[in-house]
């Protein structure tokens, strides 16, 4: 299971209110940082001092590979196992939905909601 330990004088909060994005759109950073138990404050963002040798294990099987099948596995891994313990009270996920014109070209969007148009063109 996974246990939440009692906040020490590096950290001394009762509550926390954090958003997160990943701008890498990679699975580790918005999860390790997070969630990963050697990632305690001060080192990063588990402000919730929780551990749990599952998602510990899964996070550094997905860091061990570069094979994106594997590493999905890995995350999916954490995240199922994070999402039953609840360390979190989660109070958002937003889907963010882009659209465009057809003949707009060569613009994508980002999972935070942002947009790289770097190479944007119209096609006409």
């Amino acid at each position: 299971m996974y246990r939440i330990a009692k906040p020490d004088p590096i950290a001394p909060y009762d509550l926390a209110m954090l958003a997160w994005s990943v701008g890498t759109q990679d699975a580790d950073w918005g999860i390790g940082g997070t969630f990963l138990s050697t990632n305690w404050p001060p080192r990063a963002y588990n402000l919730a001092f929780y551990k749990s040798d599952v998602v510990d294990n899964a996070l550094a099987a997905g860091r061990q590979t570069t094979d994106g099948a594997k590493r999905m596995d890995a995350y999916k891994i954490a995240q199922k196992q994070i999402m039953e313990d609840a360390p979190w009270l989660f109070l958002v996920a937003p889907k963010f939905i882009g659209a465009a014109k057809k003949e707009l070209q060569n613009v994508y969007v980002i999972p935070f909601g942002g947009a790289v148009v770097k190479d944007a063109t119209i096609k006409r």
